[in-house]
């Protein structure tokens, strides 16, 4: 079939041509794009297969000679298209039998992260979990792989629909066949197909390095944020850094006093904290997608899984706890029922005369992560503050006033700056799509 691009594709390459001064002669509204299938560019093969390290072998035995590239699933990313690894691997006979991938082809992830193109750039092995893409004879000079890399990421969502449900998706090679590439036609002398090929990948690169720009200048003001958002706690203890802040908070909740009244005492951990004991941990393999209790580790993401029995449930909807990650720092506030999962996750709770939200916030940056190691002991030599009664409030509503103005803070700033930082960021993400679907999937077809 015959097709042409786009409208607003083509209105967007004659922008691009004006403000970079090429292919000022090429009229993309004339090219015609032709149907190709897969497997009349490609022999298409199902799987790699598994050779073995050079070093298990050397001992006895000498492959030094034979060297290849090795490449798993594992080392697959949504992100990590272009793959160079410097491992050498053999089979135990001194042969290599499974599947050598040539600088140039292709080899679309087929489980776990489904339909990532990547681009080989060495001769390559690689494990079960690919399709190898391998150009046909005497076929590559007619194609502009990047071309060929950027149609197959804007078919990614549509390979994903069509293979099989599961945790794992599978694709295989009856599906990859029914895929058509858009490969335009010669236009004149000038212009063969293959220099159009790569007048739409400078053309792709162009608007995708503009919204690079755009990203960055966004990520400046995140980091600004990030670095506002991290100084809220500390200020609010020193006082003076976030006193006009303060000011207005308490009027607008009839706070009668300025937070420069208040005086910390400070005390060790053994007075702020004590361990909860931990009957049960909940082991990995145990962790369920659903179920009655919420398994918490140390890990970043706040809920880690789910499990139904209640033996060693921790009983937070009572008496919250704090949360502390053993090898990782990290701070959870927990105020529902849970069970552990995992080792070096610390369980905190609060003495009587202790606000936990309050805990909570003077708990951040105490320790700073120092790679895999054990963190808990750096974080029971620190001091904590506890502010002394005023007039008429205790010490204990003090904590809670402080503990709810970060609170507030806090929100107000995720709602003001990062929920739209977060917003600005997927339009991004969608341009980056949209220029993609519509130069290649949304090419209208006659």
């Amino acid at each position: 079939m015959i097709g042409k691009l786009d409208y607003q594709v083509i209105e967007k390459f004659k922008e691009f041509q004006h403000k970079m001064g090429k292919y000022l002669d090429l009229d993309i509204a004339s090219i015609k794009f032709s149907n190709l299938s897969v497997d009349s560019i490609f022999d298409i093969v199902r799987r790699g297969a598994s050779p073995r390290p050079i070093k298990q072998y050397q001992v006895d035995k000498d492959y030094s000679g034979v060297k290849y590239n090795w490449l798993k699933i594992g080392d697959v990313t949504k992100t990590n298209i272009y793959l160079k690894k410097t491992n050498e691997y053999i089979n135990e006979d001194g042969k290599n039998n499974s599947v050598l991938g040539k600088k140039g082809d292709f080899l679309i992830t087929n489980s776990m992260t489904v339909g990532v193109p990547i681009i080989l750039d060495i001769e390559t092995c690689f494990h079960d979990g690919f399709l190898y893409l391998g150009f046909n004879d005497n076929v590559q000079e007619k194609y502009y792989n990047l071309y060929l890399f950027y149609f197959f990421t804007s078919y990614r969502q549509t390979l994903i629909s069509k293979s099989k449900d599961g945790i794992v998706k599978n694709l295989n090679t009856d599906i990859i066949k029914t895929v058509s590439i858009p490969i335009p036609q010669d236009y004149n002398e000038n212009y063969k197909s293959i220099d159009i090929q790569k007048a739409m990948v400078e053309f792709l690169e162009y608007n995708f390095n503009n919204l690079d720009q755009i990203k960055s200048n966004i990520d400046k003001r995140y980091n600004i944020v990030t670095k506002i958002k991290k100084s809220l706690i500390p200020s609010t203890f020193k006082r003076t850094a976030i006193k006009n802040t303060f000011k207005k908070y308490a009027k607008e909740n009839n706070i009668n006093f300025e937070i420069t009244d208040i005086e910390f005492n400070s005390v060790s951990f053994d007075k702020f904290f004590e361990n909860v004991p931990i009957s049960k941990k909940i082991q990995n393999k145990e962790f369920k997608q659903n179920g009655i209790y919420p398994i918490i580790s140390q890990s970043e993401s706040f809920i880690n899984g789910y499990y139904d029995n209640n033996n060693g449930v921790i009983k937070a909807s009572i008496e919250p706890v704090i949360i502390f990650g053993d090898h990782t720092t990290v701070l959870k506030y927990v105020d529902f029922d849970f069970l552990v999962g995992a080792d070096g996750t610390k369980v905190l709770k609060c003495k009587t005369s202790i606000f936990p939200k309050y805990a909570y916030y003077q708990s951040f940056y105490k320790v700073k992560a120092q790679g895999y190691q054990r963190h808990f002991q750096y974080f029971k030599e620190k001091e904590f503050l506890i502010p002394e009664s005023l007039a008429k409030l205790s010490s204990i509503d003090i904590q809670k006033i402080l503990a709810n103005f970060i609170d507030y803070i806090d929100k107000e700033i995720d709602e003001k700056y990062f929920k739209k930082y977060n917003r600005f960021y997927e339009v991004l993400e969608l341009l980056r799509e949209t220029y993609l679907k519509r130069t290649f999937s949304k090419i209208v077809w006659s």
